[in-house]
């Protein structure tokens, strides 16, 4: 189960970028961009981590491909929480 679920993770991600160069090279559209959002967060979302212990094996391409797929999602979460410490150091 744990291979299909890398798969799909994959394959959204591979959606996803496709959907960023899309972007870029066609001009900007809404559609384009919620879509890569969303296969960004259903990559992230279906994707078997090693962090939060659904999966056990130590594969040094399955790792790679980890690291990649949670990219962006936690370069997000890391700029929320840097914005937010900022604010909170603000007094806002």
């Amino acid at each position: 189960m744990a291979t299909l679920r890398e798969i799909a993770a994959t394959l959204l991600f591979v959606l996803a970028m496709a959907l960023v160069i899309q972007l870029f090279a066609s001009g900007f559209a809404w559609g384009s961009l919620l879509g890569a959002l969303l296969c960004f967060a259903l990559a992230y979302a279906c994707w078997p981590s090693r962090r939060r212990g659904q999966r056990d094996d130590a594969s040094g391409w399955i790792d790679l491909f980890e690291v990649v797929i949670e990219l962006p999602v936690q370069a997000l979460l890391w700029l929320l929480r840097w914005v937010g410490g900022l604010f909170r150091w603000l007094d806002f």
